[in-house]
């Protein structure tokens, strides 16, 4: 039987999966909180070791890199930042790879699946714009991924760092026609968990899609046109439980309060974030159409050939690395486990419900929030 990572270091990244010739692996739920780990079937199983080559924490050969340069940047076309959640950096290099003949991997939203999908047309990337607070299946992607750089196509995979290092790990090589943008990464809940949550909103089979930073932090579920339910998390919180929980850093994978990559070294070509705390040192006076202004760290030669050639399609002030780490925890360490994050996972693991753990740990803030809801609300 392979030995793969354990349980507390696994990040559901699929690499293992995926490398198994035999199909002997699938990603089932195992806990509470629906996040997918490997489950090998011991009878199709052949011990030829290619899942635990494609591990990250068992093969250990993913350099992380400190970043080279840092901007804070946003795309010129108005529209276009209008429609992002951030400064537009993901639609604006999936257009160019796109308009290049090249293929892009992302995160898409199809009802309410979250799932990692191949797009070869600039029509085909609106599945992939906004933030996604849940966790995506990558199953096969991987597979496609290197068919796709063995034929000779340019490919650009977006993902959270776990996942584009269980790219590198999967492909054993590196690829001059593949490009990786790690995410600024908060922690990630389960479809799973998110599925359950809405359920209890409205029937799941009405929802055609779900958005979390449309116009600020409001969680939307709709039907086309129809919102099905919705909930503005700084005007109502704890009134969605799912939503809070995740600000809160409740409901994550259990990797994520230990994660190796929530620290300035990246695994990607180029990192993208907010650009939180832009200007709170060193003053940064320039005008622009949206909040939203993204963070980029450029961290490879090929990842900042590739920004530069998109300086035409951009605002970019070329920024300090240490000014975007200070203003992003997620660049300084992962979430710290709690004894309130332990409480609710305590609970949670035990047949409670999201809203009741969630109650049940915040008990004593709850008079609080309810105040300062009505005040925002006023």
């Amino acid at each position: 039987m392979p030995v793969l990572a354990k349980y507390e270091d696994c990040t559901g990244c699929g690499a293992c999966s995926d490398s198994c010739h035999n199909k002997a692996i699938k990603m089932v739920p195992r806990n509470g909180f629906g996040h997918l780990y490997p489950y090998v079937e011991k009878d199709k199983c052949i011990d030829c070791g290619a899942c635990e080559k494609s591990c990250p924490f068992v093969e250990k050969t993913i350099e992380q890199i400190t970043p080279q340069k840092c901007y804070a940047a946003w795309v010129k076309d108005i529209e276009e930042n209008r429609k992002s959640t951030s400064g537009g950096m993901a639609t604006l290099f999936a257009q160019r790879i796109i308009d290049l003949g090249g293929v892009v991997y992302g995160c898409a939203n199809i009802g309410i699946e979250f799932k990692h999908v191949r797009v070869d047309n600039r029509e085909a990337l609106e599945s992939l714009r906004g933030s996604k607070y849940v966790q995506s299946n990558l199953a096969g992607i991987y597979t496609n991924i290197r068919l796709d750089l063995k034929a000779g196509t340019q490919v650009l995979f977006i993902g959270t760092p776990c996942q584009v290092a269980g790219l590198r790990t999967f492909l054993k090589r590196e690829y001059e026609n593949l490009i990786t943008v790690d995410l600024i990464c908060h922690g990630v809940p389960s479809a799973i968990m998110l599925q359950k949550h809405l359920s209890t909103k409205c029937r799941l089979s009405d929802i055609t899609g779900v958005s979390f930073r449309n116009g600020g932090y409001i969680l939307k579920v709709y039907n086309d046109s129809n919102i099905l339910y919705q909930n503005n998390l700084w005007k109502e919180r704890y009134r969605d439980a799912y939503y809070t929980a995740f600000i809160k850093g409740y409901n994550f994978r259990n990797n994520c309060y230990s994660c190796k990559y929530a620290n300035r070294k990246r695994c990607g070509d180029i990192t993208i974030g907010d650009f939180w705390g832009l200007g709170k040192t060193v003053p940064f006076n320039s005008a622009h159409p949206n909040a939203g202004i993204s963070a980029v760290l450029t961290n490879t030669s090929k990842g900042q050939s590739f920004f530069d050639s998109l300086a035409d399609s951009l605002y970019v002030y070329e920024r300090t690395v240490e000014e975007a780490v200070a203003g992003n925890p997620q660049l300084q360490h992962p979430v710290k486990k709690t004894r309130r994050i332990k409480i609710f996972r305590y609970l949670a693991n035990h047949g409670y419900s999201l809203k009741s753990a969630l109650y049940m740990t915040d008990f004593y803030l709850l008079p609080i929030y309810w105040v300062l809801n009505k005040i925002r609300n006023r």
